[in-house]
């Protein structure tokens, strides 16, 4: 998503965040029900990798990881994905139910038998069949007419079970709720995003950003965005699986923003202000049994001048800096009057050691603003 906004300097500010944006309803006929062998939480559904974005009849519209609250289980009773909206983000505004826009079982036309089977006990004791993970809602009206029938309206994906894969979902109804159909897979990785590059030499191309496989990568697809045009696809950076405080971003859940003529790649990783690393660092450990305060799973960033980078700190460093400290996997989106928010959710801190402050909004949709620190966009509401 192009994000062309002006961030003024900011200061921290207690009316900047984290807050709670739910609790999101779910009232489908699909919501988890007694007798699924997952716990029920239909009043306050639970959500991992939140991602919100603003489409063109003015609403707010959420999706995520779905999730059941106290089990850890990443995926949904049905391997669906699940949409609320709200006008204006205020607590409690969000409507639509948990409606299902997708369902793996029934829509997905290239995946194998796993992912097509529900992920009940019965139907998969190994609980590892349907599972979708950090889907993403995207608004790109310019590719309405490219893509007929979405009306710029598209969601990303990664089918986390055996014959699934990754890629982006378009709308058949030119609406943001859908339904929605396949439109392309075989993106590397997993955690993708999509990013239209409208930047001075960017000329509207659309990218599939994605993690896995050692790096960030950025894969370019076909103006009609049903292929992957693999001859201008790239690496966008490197990720890392130890200590990259110096060397990486992150080491996950990738997302660009275009801001004042300067790109700005964020990435997950483990870690607090001073020093981040991937699963394998000794930053995803309990913080006490290293002594490093406030090393949670948050956001990192780096900016380049070029899409294809090199993504770097301000000083010209590897290694980018913190961006949402606890923020896990997030999405930047435009809110009024042009301020950049981020959404932030808890939750995959290492050993359950989410901090007491952050303890209200374990996987749980939150935001937070995102203000201009000398040139860093960092959360304006929650320092490290």
């Amino acid at each position: 998503l192009l994000l062309l906004l002006l961030l003024p300097p900011a200061v921290p500010s207690s009316d900047a965040g984290p807050i709670f944006v739910g609790p999101l309803v779910c009232s489908d006929p699909s919501c988890p029900q007694e007798g699924q062998g997952r716990p029920i939480n239909n009043t306050n559904f639970h959500l991992r990798d939140v991602s919100i974005a603003r489409a063109g009849d003015g609403f707010y519209y959420l999706t995520g990881t779905s999730t059941s609250a106290g089990d850890n289980f990443w995926t949904d009773v049905y391997g669906v994905i699940r949409m609320w909206r709200s006008p204006d983000l205020s607590p409690g505004s969000f409507e639509g139910g948990g409606v299902v826009v997708y369902n793996i079982t029934r829509d997905c036309g290239f995946c194998g038998e796993a992912c097509r089977t529900p992920n009940t006990p019965q139907a998969c004791p190994s609980g590892e069949c349907a599972r979708v993970w950090a889907p993403e809602f995207h608004y790109l009206p310019k590719k309405a007419q490219d893509v007929p029938g979405s009306g710029g309206y598209f969601i990303t994906f990664h089918f986390h079970c055996q014959g699934g894969g990754s890629g982006v979902l378009q709308s058949t109804t030119a609406t943001p709720f859908g339904p929605y159909k396949d439109l392309v897979h075989g993106v590397p990785g997993g955690d993708v995003s999509l990013f239209q590059d409208n930047g001075l030499d960017g000329n509207g191309r659309v990218y599939a950003i994605s993690s896995g496989g050692g790096g960030l990568f950025a894969s370019l697809l076909t103006q009609n965005m049903s292929t992957i045009d693999h001859d201008g696809s790239f690496k966008l950076a490197d990720v890392c699986s130890g200590d990259c405080s110096h060397s990486a971003i992150g080491f996950e859940g990738p997302f660009v923003t275009y801001v004042n003529g300067s790109y700005f790649l964020s990435s997950s990783a483990f870690g607090n202000a001073t020093n981040h690393g991937g699963p394998g660092s000794i930053y995803n450990t309990n913080p006490k049994s290293i002594n490093c305060t406030n090393c949670f799973y948050s956001t990192y960033m780096g900016l380049a001048t070029s899409f294809r980078g090199p993504y770097v700190d301000v000083t010209g460093d590897a290694g980018g800096w913190q961006s949402v400290a606890s923020g896990g996997h997030n999405v930047y989106f435009e809110r009024d009057k042009g301020e950049l928010w981020a959404t932030i959710w808890y939750g995959s801190n290492p050993d359950g050691d989410t901090p007491p402050r952050d303890a209200p909004f374990i996987d749980l949709p939150s935001i937070v603003r995102i203000g201009n620190f000398s040139g860093r966009l960092a959360s304006a509401g929650r320092q490290p």
